[in-house]
């Protein structure tokens, strides 16, 4: 019998491989195309059942039916045969993913294997030398492990798009019987006095009763700022009818957000269970406490994190571009970690079991993202944490690209901070790893403080590809490549399928119009240049200064808006003497070889160039809007979340208290 299958393979090699690669990139395509059409909300799947495994058949004979066009109907047979198998053990061992999931399994590693086949054939066909057929099978041999590495991670960061069932919390908890008593934590450092005030205005509108407010301002010269504050919390007090908000000023403190919430320790009330962070340009929604508290009552969860989210978002096309390229990962990525269990805190809105932080031994002063880095300790101690991607609070972002930067470069440096200080707990366990961190927990942890590692790589390979290999091509040490116009259609199907993929994360995260989605796409190119260069900073041990991120409303020109992408610019314009070496090359070979060249600058050019166009964004309309939410002190609740309140000079505070006045 084998021999059988050996003989038929050999006598039908050709037309096989180019039948499966046909089918992989069509049945890509409806794989991506049916994520789109079956997730439809956060933690909702159109027809979920336990004929998810149908869906997948469907998927594939859709996929064999247009196939049939290009390749005979009888070489499909084997490639439907394929997925069927394939998709009946999946459905067995992983029951929690959905048709979607099932589908991304499956369409990866066969798109990835069928193509490397497809390619060598082609290349020993048409004669090709044989250094590029062992090229072909290294890579093809790396890409299988590489795509089996990013189906593991990614189950996980893009659960909302492959699972139909969660086995953890993905809600707010019903009211507990118990009011814990809850500290919450504001730091502060040389912000303006009335963005924190609206703060503490918000925080009093808490639909919560058992807690106290720690204001500590940090290092700020300019009294002008801290002393309104300071004033605010002693009316608020003076309404309440309690000490309830303390405010203490601290000159001299070191270890930046971390020392001024280690101070916040010291003076917590000892009878405070919980602590809770909220940044000084946050809004809470009154149900912060009240909808988070409750999950304290199991023991085993130290932390419970709800998702950044964001004011004047709809400002101007800067706004709009920043405001979703920071939610795809808020929404999307950290729930799904939170369903592996490696949930970590991103330092606002935000609840800590107290003695969690006890345990884990206190902020980390020296780490630039001692929000995140404190969750890994808390729980190699043993505690758990969970990620809602619900918002309670909304914040400022940055009106201009230098500021962006500055903050994305923090938030890139502070992961690989911690990696250094804690690989040792993310070891395997038989290495000598924390047994209490999750094999998943662990790898998750390297990929995000990694990932922006490869990014340089890929920037420097392809610059030097695309001057390269039109030189070879045109000395002779490299042959023509003629690639044939159908594989080229066919693999824009499985670029199709990355693009529908994208589509459905921004649509589960909320946003439906495309121009914003290709606005979040173009800044996340502006700030790869960004991460890389922040993760190799930290990667080396180059020590920064940890910086706030300013909520003072800048007015820039076009100069100064450039200045803070300048060196994004100027590695654009390197650029230009390897376009016109591809120009001048391209008189003397084929135009599939300049083709290929122009194709493989095409990333680098792009991602260079996002970051001036970005910077010139921030400049262009809606600035009235955008100091509408900075500076007249306004942001209207949503009305499901508002409570009944008494007004007075322009305060909003809780109808149970009495307003004595406002500063």
């Amino acid at each position: 019998m084998s021999s059988y299958f050996i003989e038929y393979w050999q006598a039908h090699s050709a037309g096989l491989s180019q039948a499966l690669f046909v089918f992989s990139c069509w049945f890509a395509f409806f794989c991506g195309l049916w994520t789109v059409v079956t997730t439809t909300d956060v933690y909702r799947v159109r027809w979920a059942s336990r004929y998810d495994v149908l869906q997948v058949h469907g998927i594939a004979i859709a996929a064999a039916a247009l196939s049939s066009l290009a390749v005979p109907i009888s070489d499909l047979v084997p490639a439907v045969s394929i997925v069927v198998i394939i998709s009946l053990f999946l459905a067995v061992f992983l029951p929690r993913l959905s048709a979607a999931g099932l589908s991304f399994v499956i369409a990866g590693p066969l798109s990835t294997i069928s193509g490397s086949v497809w390619a060598y054939k082609w290349l020993n066909t048409n004669g090709y030398p044989s250094f590029l057929l062992l090229a072909i099978v290294l890579l093809g041999v790396i890409s299988i492990f590489r795509i089996a590495f990013v189906i593991y991670v990614q189950l996980g960061t893009f659960g909302l798009l492959v699972r139909k069932q969660w086995s953890r919390p993905v809600a707010p908890h019903p009211a507990g019987q118990s009011q814990r008593r809850v500290s919450i934590h504001v730091p502060v450092h040389a912000e303006p006095a009335h963005i924190v005030i609206e703060t503490l205005k918000s925080i009093a509108r808490l639909d919560y009763d058992n807690f106290e407010v720690l204001v500590c301002d940090n290092n700020t010269v300019d009294g002008s700022l801290w002393k309104p504050v300071e004033a605010y919390c002693e009316t608020l007090n003076d309404a309440i009818g309690e000490k309830r908000f303390r405010f203490f000023h601290v000159e001299g403190l070191t270890g930046a957000k971390a020392g001024a919430l280690n101070l916040c320790l010291d003076h917590t009330d000892p009878s405070a269970e919980l602590i809770a962070l909220v940044d000084s340009d946050y809004l809470c929604e009154p149900g912060f406490l009240s909808d988070l508290v409750p999950f304290f009552d199991e023991p085993r969860f130290g932390f419970v994190q709800t998702s950044h989210d964001y004011r004047s978002n709809e400002a101007n096309v800067f706004n709009r571009a920043c405001y979703w390229e920071y939610m795809v990962p808020n929404r999307l990525e950290y729930a799904g970690a939170s369903e592996m269990q490696a949930s970590f805190t991103i330092g606002t809105m935000c609840v800590f079991r107290k003695s969690a932080i006890e345990e884990a031994g206190r902020w980390a002063e020296w780490c630039q993202t001692e929000d995140s880095e404190i969750a890994i300790r808390i729980r190699a101690a043993g505690y758990d944490g969970l990620f809602l991607p619900y918002t309670y609070g909304r914040g400022l972002m940055p009106d201009n690209f230098a500021d962006w930067k500055k903050q994305r470069f923090r938030w890139t440096y502070g992961p690989v901070q911690q990696l250094r200080r804690h690989w040792r707990l993310l070891l395997p366990v038989w290495l000598g790893g924390s047994p209490n961190l999750k094999a998943w927990g662990k790898c998750y942890e390297v990929v995000r403080s990694l990932v922006a590692l490869i990014i340089p790589v890929g920037l420097v390979g392809n610059v030097v590809f695309a001057a390269a290999y039109p030189v070879l091509v045109w000395q002779g040490m490299l042959p023509s490549v003629q690639i044939p116009s159908q594989a080229i259609f066919f693999m824009g199907l499985i670029l199709a399928n990355g693009v529908l993929r994208s589509v459905a994360e921004y649509r589960i995260c909320g946003c439906h119009k495309l121009s914003n989605m290709l606005a979040a796409e173009l800044a996340a190119l502006a700030l790869r240049f960004v991460w890389s260069s922040a993760s190799v900073y930290a990667a080396v041990g180059r020590k920064i200064e940890w910086r706030r991120t300013p909520k003072f409303l800048s007015r820039q020109t076009v100069w100064s808006a450039l200045s803070g992408a300048s060196t994004e610019l100027a590695l654009a314009m390197s650029l230009l003497p390897v376009v016109g070496l591809i120009i001048y090359v391209g008189q003397f070979i084929q135009w599939s070889d300049i083709a290929i060249s122009i194709a493989a600058l095409i990333y680098p050019l792009v991602t260079f160039a996002a970051a001036p166009i970005m910077a010139l964004l921030a400049l262009g309309g809606g600035s009235e809007k955008a100091d509408h939410f900075r500076d007249k002190r306004y942001l209207p609740l949503p009305p499901a979340t508002a409570r009944p309140v008494l007004r007075l000079a322009g305060a909003e505070i809780p109808a149970a208290a009495k307003v004595l006045g406002e500063a």
